[in-house]
Order: structure tokens, then sequence, then C-alpha cells
């Protein structure tokens, strides 16, 4: 289903496809499915109406990217599933901006705008591709959720090269979930970000690392991996951190602690 604006598309092969959407006026995302969305290739620009606390791709069940450029804006989150969903880029080049022009004290609608996140739990995982997201209000860069926690939430990262951040509070990469939560890192070229009360990398539960190159920093009070501060303005302690190997190439804090 595609909401908004003007869209046109293009078939350049069986497995590619061309889809610019602008939401201009009215409600609902850039592009919506119900189920699964399968992204294999081709470019994919999707913008939720700037004044209807829609997501740029929304998909209930699942979203996977193979390949392609996707460009995703919101004011809600860039790229978002539903209660429990799953996101999984295997490849590709894709941003993702979530938060655009929203500092919505309402946060059971809308929405603290994740760059790339679930609705409420579920899981992110990055294998490969290059990955910039970006949270421009309250929300987590890759990770969190849109609203009030009740459930698992987890990032893991395999691969790729990864620029996330967050701008105001939770973190760049990392989740509040509850239950069997936390951040898994085991590769990949990674830079993460968090101002204010971000962290770089954070979480409620785990944060686990074995691989990759990361370059991490707290440009506010938020530690550079481990705790930081949420929408509600409140502190979120990391449960553990674990990290092995040489993985670390920079990392500072501010006024926060460099892991903590």
């Amino acid at each position: 289903e595609l909401f908004g604006g003007d869209y046109w598309t293009r078939t350049s092969d069986l497995l590619r496809v061309n889809i610019q959407v602008t939401g201009e006026t009215g409600e609902g995302d850039g592009i919506d499915s119900n189920g699964y969305l399968v992204i294999n290739g081709g470019v994919v620009t999707a913008a939720a109406c700037a004044e209807s606390g829609d997501a740029g791709i929304d998909a209930t069940a699942g979203i996977t990217i193979n390949g392609g450029t996707v460009i995703a804006e919101a004011t809600c989150d860039a790229i978002t599933t539903g209660y429990g969903g799953t996101i999984t880029i295997n490849g590709g080049d894709v941003t993702a901006i979530g938060g655009v022009n929203n500092f919505a004290e309402d946060l059971n609608r809308v929405i603290p705008g994740n760059g790339i996140g679930p609705y409420e739990s579920g899981s992110v995982t990055i294998n490969e591709g290059t990955v910039k997201a970006t949270a421009k209000g309250e929300g987590f860069g890759i990770g969190g959720a849109r609203i009030y926690n009740t459930g698992a939430m987890t990032v893991t990262i395999n691969g790729g090269e990864i620029e996330a951040t967050a701008n105001r509070n939770n973190a760049a990469i990392g989740d509040r979930g509850k239950g069997k939560s936390g951040v898994t890192i085991t590769d990949g070229v990674i830079h993460a970000t968090g101002k204010g009360g971000a962290a770089g990398i954070g979480s409620k539960d785990d944060i686990r690392i074995t691989g990759g190159e990361l370059t991490v920093s707290a440009e506010g009070s938020g530690a550079a991996i481990g705790g930081f501060t949420d929408s509600h303005s409140e502190r979120v302690n990391c449960k553990s951190i674990t990290i092995n190997g040489n993985v670390i190439q920079s990392i500072s804090s501010k006024d926060g602690a460099c892991i903590g």
C-alpha cells in the first residue's frame, strides 16, 4: 500500500523497482505493508507527511532489505515494524532519518522517532550493507521502540558499515526493552554518536561486543557505551557490558563514562 502524495514506479528487471513516495498531505505511512516487506534492489525513497506523525516505511510483520538504495524520512520512525516485528538488513545502502522536527510530549502517540526500530518490541539485525541512521528527536538511531516497551528488544550487528546518531536521548545504537534484550556486535565498521543525554551504544540489559571496528562517542551526559537518559528523562543503567578483543578504535564521553 502506498500512502501520501505523488509516486512513480519503474521496473528495470524482475527484482528491482524504483519507488518515490512523498506524503505532502493527509495521513499515512510513506510505504505501508500489513505483512512482510522485502526490498531486493532498485531505489526506494519514502517520506511520510510531515504533520501526520506516521512512518517512512512500515511493515507490520517485518522488513528485509537485501540490496538497493533505501532512503526513508519521517517525524515518526523512518523504518519500522509492528509489535514484535523484525528488521533485517543484508545489503544495500540504507539511510533512515526519524524524528524530523518532532519533539512531541505524547510518547504514547508519537513517538520519539527512531531511525530504524520496531513499534514496541522486536529486533534489528544488520549483516551487511551501508547504514546511516539518525534520530533527530527523542528516539534511537538504531533500535529502541516507539512507545512504552513491554517486551524484548534486540539489536545485532554482524557486519557492514554503520553510522548511527541519537541527537537528544536514548542511544545511537541500543534498546530499553524488557526481558531478554540487549545489543550484540560481532563485526562491522561502526561509528556511533550520542548527543544530549544519549549514549553511543546503550542498553537496559546486556551489551556484548566481540568483533568489528568501533568508534563511539557521547557528546553530552550519556556513556559512550552503557547507560543513558531515555525519552521520559529517566536514567537507564546497563545490566552488563562485555568487550572482547581490540575492537575499540576510539571512545570518548564529554560528561559521562566512556564505559559504564
